[in-house]
């Protein structure tokens, strides 16, 4: 079992390391990309207190005259009294106003949002254009399934088969005065070891993200219907809504019709910190709601409000009554960022995406070396199983018993 795992584990590597090492280091640089962005953009987002604030219909009116030509397409307005709003465009970014006297405040540090953009671009379609991005995010899902694939075998292979500390310990703490293959193997174990959990959590997740069908399994694993079947009876009003000619009759100004339906959504909970409306596209459309309330452990809990255009609730979805389905798959892209478990979630995720990294690294190295070896043992007419001796401190991949032994690494043996 150990050779049929040892030889899926390695050429999976090769084949994806290169692209796992591009989502490890740029997924290591998003980890707290938005304590970033909130911190650039900390004089836009806070304002002079009021209790009185402006409705979002209002609010997107004023941003949408200070970017000619531009269609909004949500508005995001805090609870706290110093929160400004915050106002996104389709292709322009956003705008900062202040809620209380509708004064533009900008549209905070553009070049840090754009430096995350680009590293987000890179981090799910590897940078491709738009017209290419489906391509780019066949590779990285892919990809993302393969690292998922070798974070298990990798545990597996390093799995010793008696657990002693002559066994366990060369292989689980770094060793110093190591270098070349013994350096290699040493870091790779270790690192492996150390990070295994996490990044088969990430990694997980990644496929969760990345694939419908294993979208699909959360749900029916939790005892739901995936959101395609869920929403079926929605598809028909969803294209009316999508069609260009709707959105020809889209009113130029939006206090009219939006107005009253903020003031109806602010009165649907007391509790809530932060309400996101994303525009209908025109007067006959409901308008949508995602509200977060903060009684969750969970950062991206949002219930779910739709109101008809002369304000009545066509639906209302608290976060808690939400089916189970929805509220583990708003879990997955906080176990996937870290940001399920705050600070310290995006910590760990981080310092593991950043081993991925070197465990990308110290795979191709002892792939190179390998194949180095079988040339030369080819060209003598020799068999690796007369390779040099165990250099000091060099631990065999596939077991760490072997290595406290003395004896050659399994995996030489297995080469042969």
């Amino acid at each position: 079992m150990r050779t049929l795992v040892f030889w899926v584990h390695l050429p999976l590597g090769i084949l994806c390391g290169a692209v796992i090492a591009v989502m490890a280091v740029t997924g290591a640089l998003l980890s707290f990309a938005p304590g970033i962005q909130r911190a650039a953009d900390g004089p836009v987002r806070r304002v002079a207190p009021s209790p009185e604030k402006l409705p979002a219909g209002t609010l997107v009116d004023l941003a949408q005259a200070a970017v000619p030509g531009a269609r909004a397409t949500s508005i995001t307005i805090g609870s706290a009294p110093d929160a400004s709003a915050v106002v996104a465009f389709a292709r322009q970014g956003r705008m900062f106003v202040d809620p209380h006297t509708g004064r533009i405040l900008g549209a905070g540090a553009e070049g840090v949002r754009r430096a995350i953009e680009a590293v987000t671009g890179v981090h799910r379609w590897l940078g491709a254009s738009e017209e290419r991005r489906p391509a780019g995010r066949a590779v990285t899902g892919a990809c993302n399934a393969g690292f998922l694939a070798l974070a298990l075998t990798g545990l597996f292979l390093w799995w010793p088969r008696r657990w002693r500390r002559a066994a366990v310990r060369p292989a689980a703490l770094f060793q110093p005065g190591l270098s070349g293959r013994a350096r290699d193997y040493n870091w790779h174990n270790v690192l492996g070891f150390w990070s295994s959990l996490v990044l088969v959590v990430v990694a997980g997740t990644g496929v969760v993200m990345s694939y419908r069908w294993a979208n699909d399994l959360v749900y029916r694993l939790a005892g739901t219907a995936p959101p395609a079947a869920e929403d079926a009876r929605r598809v028909p009003r969803q294209r009316a809504s999508s069609d260009p000619g709707s959105r020809r009759h889209a009113p130029t100004r939006w206090a009219p019709t939006l107005d009253p339906q903020w003031e109806r959504a602010a009165r649907q909970t007391a509790a809530w910190r932060s309400i996101t409306l994303r525009l209908p596209s025109g007067p006959g459309d409901s308008a949508t709601f995602s509200i977060e309330e903060g009684t969750s452990a969970n950062p991206f809990a949002r219930s779910a409000l739709s109101l008809s255009p002369d304000g009545s609730v066509a639906s209302w979805v608290p976060y808690e009554n939400a089916s189970a389905g929805r509220r583990i798959r708003s879990w997955i892209r906080g176990a996937h960022t870290g940001e399920a478990l705050g600070a310290t979630g995006q910590t760990l995720a981080a310092a593991a995406s950043l081993a991925a990294a070197v465990l990308v690294w110290t795979g191709f190295s002892l792939a190179l070396r390998r194949f180095a070896r079988w040339i030369r043992n080819r060209r003598s007419g020799s068999s690796m199983r007369e390779a040099e001796p165990l250099e000091p401190g060099e631990v065999g991949f596939l077991s760490p018993a072997r290595a406290a032994q003395g004896r050659r690494p399994a995996m030489r043996r297995i080469a042969s």
